[in-house]
């Protein structure tokens, strides 16, 4: 079976041959490969061929940054600067204060750099979706304030998206690794798809910088930066008080609890410990014939892939 057949595996007119506890299965494909679609149009008709373009620029220059790293955003902002100068997204409207909801989701907009950037990597990987099993949760959930800074050493694949059920059919994010090569810094890259309607300019960026003695100082170091980014745009020259006990401390250890679960899932696609499953075999229908960690492929239609801790595919 080739790739372009894949999503007939998932047809809604064969819900019917699946007992009730797998239709949840090809319910959630249809639902993430339509939203995935959709922002595909999206990028496609606000930037016009901007993947081949930014294919032959990464063909040309990619020795200069890691082999994990699609593109740096840096080099998808100055191609966009160069051939799509009237295509940009305005910039985010007047920012109150750093840590106000307002200019917490400006400083996590991304821009279309950082968009085109997650779009771009997971599609050269060849277009895969990752949903984990229920059982891994309370794992995620419990994941020490540890850093996984060894994760480019065991990156599968360029990019990929992680789904999972929401009340609108699915809910998910772009995940891959990004190298700021100003500062010699490696990123883990979320890119949150949460919005109850899937849009290019819905989607959140969430940076972890892979340095720092735990993931909360990670994090702060990740907000930091971007509070006194924020405070530039402003033209203030005010300096962000990080101080134990301060406004910022407390809303890193708040998020630091949620960034935690992402975290430990991106370490777990990274685990060996964790196997990868065509969601097609397990439903006995036909595979699309690849093996995790899948090659780089140009592929139309998505591939599911369901993890689940490896011991427990060994007792199934």
């Amino acid at each position: 079976m080739t790739r372009d057949t894949y999503p007939k595996q998932f047809a809604k007119r064969r819900d019917n041959e699946l007992p009730e506890h797998y239709r949840w299965l090809p319910e959630l494909y249809r639902s993430t490969s339509a939203r995935l679609e959709k922002l595909e149009r999206e990028a496609d008709k606000q930037f016009p061929g901007w993947y081949d373009r930014m294919e032959q620029v990464r063909q040309m220059q990619q020795d200069q940054w890691p082999g994990w790293c699609w593109m740096p955003i840096t080099e998808v902002t100055t191609v966009i600067a160069e051939h799509y100068a009237g295509h940009i997204s305005p910039p985010p409207g007047a920012l109150g204060d750093v840590l106000s909801p307002e200019s917490l989701i400006a400083m996590g907009a991304g821009g279309d750099a950082a968009r085109l950037a997650a779009l771009g990597a997971w599609r050269h990987a060849g277009r895969h979706i990752i949903n984990f099993h229920d059982s891994m949760t309370p794992d995620f959930e419990r994941w020490p304030d540890r850093l996984p800074a060894d994760l480019p050493e065991r990156w599968p694949l360029l990019g990929y998206y992680m789904t999972f059920e929401a009340s609108t059919g699915s809910a998910g994010q772009f995940v891959h690794l990004e190298w700021d090569a100003k500062e010699r810094r490696i990123e883990l890259r979320l890119m949150m798809d949460m919005h109850p309607v899937a849009r290019l300019d819905h989607l959140m960026a969430q940076p972890l910088y892979l340095e720092g003695t735990s993931l909360t100082d990670a994090l702060a170091q990740t907000w930091a930066a971007a509070g006194m980014r924020t405070y530039a745009m402003q033209g203030r020259d005010d300096i962000l008080d990080v101080s134990p006990g301060s406004s910022f401390d407390q809303l890193i250890r708040s998020q630091a609890v949620h960034i935690r679960v992402w975290a430990a899932a991106a370490d777990a696609a990274a685990s060996t410990d964790v196997a990868k499953q065509d969601a097609a075999e397990i439903l006995e229908r036909t595979p699309a014939g690849e093996t995790w960690p899948p090659k780089p492929t140009e592929a139309r239609h998505p591939m599911f892939w369901l993890a689940a801790p490896q011991a427990l595919v060994d007792r199934s």
